[in-house]
Parts: structure tokens; C-alpha cells; sequence
């Protein structure tokens, strides 16, 4: 299994982002840096998102990622 840490982080600052992982360049777990961490190229490769909870820092890259990808 291949994971790349997006983020781990409850805020985003210059040095921090927030909590995402990308598992074997298709499943993402956790939302919270999508957009600004994946290239459109991976972003296009993503199957599958994975929530753990709701909170705004797990989340937040989900609406970024609806909107780059299905407007293409």
C-alpha cells in the first residue's frame, strides 16, 4: 500500500495543512487539502473519498474536488 500524508493538521497555515491522506494514488481519506495538494492529474485519478467525521478540517477539499473534476 502506497500513502502520501496530504496534511495533518486542524488549521492551514504557510507550513501546515489540513488532514488528508492519498492511498495508492486513487482512494483519498480525509478532504481537508485536496485542492492544494494534488496536481488536476491527481485529482482526476481519485476513485474514492473517504470521511472519518465531519469536521471542517476533514472535509473541506470535498466541494474543490467535485468542482475540478466534474466540470472537465
Amino acid at each position: 500500500m502506497k500513502l502520501k500524508v496530504l496534511g495533518c493538521y486542524g488549521t492551514e497555515l504557510l507550513s501546515c495543512k489540513m488532514t488528508g491522506f492519498l492511498i495508492n494514488d486513487r482512494v483519498v481519506l480525509d478532504a481537508g487539502t485536496i485542492e492544494s495538494s494534488l496536481t488536476m492529474a491527481e485529482q482526476i485519478n481519485i476513485t474514492s473519498v473517504l470521511l472519518s467525521h465531519t469536521h471542517l478540517d476533514h472535509t473541506k477539499g470535498v466541494a474543490f474536488l467535485a468542482d475540478n473534476v466534474c466540470n472537465l
